[in-house]
């Protein structure tokens, strides 16, 4: 049994799924990592979860005004707005006795502190008491990529828009990669928070952190089998151990959803939803734009070698910029990959949209402009 989450819901809390690597199993009947993680052992029995360069041991509450306004809420805890001298914060606050994963919980601390790009949600400070952990972060009221895509009335997103969110999707994901050597394994649109900025694009801020893991410099493949079902890459899937190239699959699923509106993946069962990923015919036709079909076939691409990576794909896709803007100003194409009336339509389609999505966010209390 692996550690995936079925995706039904659309926030499910990724610290439910089960993990080979808890603490309250494997981990205490290994007599060398029992001593090396004693200490870290002896602040669990005390009642202490994260080490103290991590965590404020003291109540929250001595430090923000936390309002009674709920921004989300699942089985483990919920999030709401904090006010410190005047400023207002989001306070993710988790029940510690909810917490499963200790090993994965205690690194997702320390991963989410230490990252700086400015399209990750600024992790600022963790405290915890007898009862929570809550972290510190900025306030990114709004709704998701998930919403983003599902409240498009034309039932997929332009390209064009498409293409800002994917040099940002890549952008940051290379950061974690290259700079930070993290993987994240849990990308899907409802772990990236969007807003729209003062000249109308879409912003995105990658969250949540619960899966993400250290890449192993000794060319030994990960092996705890955890993220969401539809997003997971074959490899985790056929449980032979996987690497970084997992969240340039679950890249290209997004990408595949934002531009038909539909997941490349089905099933009514986790077995027939891994039978789908292995296995089915990707319908690539579906995506009418030319250029990103290409590049959405380069991410999925069973065979991990020739997966296309972030680095490579981030060159890709600013290239398909490039060549769009000077299509937009009226100078020739490098390629003639899409019809200009396709690129016609996108540019209308876009317009149209981005116009609708800021006065929609305005009517439910969102100012993001």
């Amino acid at each position: 049994m692996i550690g995936i989450c079925d995706s039904s819901s659309k926030h499910e809390d990724s610290h439910s799924s089960s993990t080979k690597d808890d603490y309250s199993s494997s981990h205490y009947t290994n007599k060398s990592k029992i001593l090396k993680n004693s200490d870290l052992i002896q602040k669990a029995i005390q009642g202490f979860i994260l080490p103290e360069n991590l965590a404020k041991r003291d109540d929250i509450k001595k430090y923000y005004n936390l309002q009674s306004k709920v921004l989300g809420e699942g089985a483990s805890g919920k999030v709401c707005i904090g006010i410190r001298n005047g400023v207002q914060y989001a306070i993710k606050m988790i029940l510690k006795e909810k917490i499963k994963a200790l090993k994965l919980f205690i690194q997702e601390a320390e991963i989410s502190l230490q990252l700086k790009h400015e399209n990750i949600i600024t992790y600022y400070e963790i405290y915890e008491d007898s009862k929570y952990i809550s972290y510190v972060m900025d306030l990114a009221e709004g709704g998701d990529l998930f919403d983003f895509i599902t409240g498009c009335p034309l039932g997929h997103l332009p390209a064009d828009i498409v293409i800002d969110i994917l040099i940002q999707i890549f952008s940051v994901v290379d950061y974690l990669h290259s700079v930070k050597n993290i993987v994240h394994r849990d990308l899907k649109p409802e772990n990236f928070m969007i807003k729209i900025n003062k000249d109308n694009k879409p912003q995105i801020k990658l969250i949540d952190f619960g899966f993400a893991t250290y890449i192993p410099k000794n060319g030994e493949k990960i092996k705890e089998y955890l993220g969401t079902r539809e997003y997971a890459a074959p490899e985790i899937l056929e449980e032979n151990g996987y690497l970084e190239k997992v969240d340039e699959w679950a890249i290209g699923v997004i990408l595949y959803n934002m531009l038909t509106g539909y997941e490349p993946f089905k099933g009514n069962t986790p077995s027939q939803i891994k039978d789908s990923v292995l296995y089915a015919t990707i319908k690539f036709e579906k995506i009418e734009d030319v250029d990103l079909r290409d590049l959405c076939q380069k991410l999925l691409n069973r065979f991990v070698s020739r997966r296309i990576t972030c680095k490579e794909a981030l060159i890709e896709v600013k290239k398909i910029q490039v060549e769009r803007d000077n299509y937009h100003r009226g100078f020739k194409r490098l390629t003639k990959k899409t019809p200009s009336f396709v690129l016609q339509k996108e540019i209308e389609e876009s317009r149209e949209y981005m116009n609708y999505w800021v006065q929609l966010t305005k009517s439910v209390g969102y100012n993001f402009v």
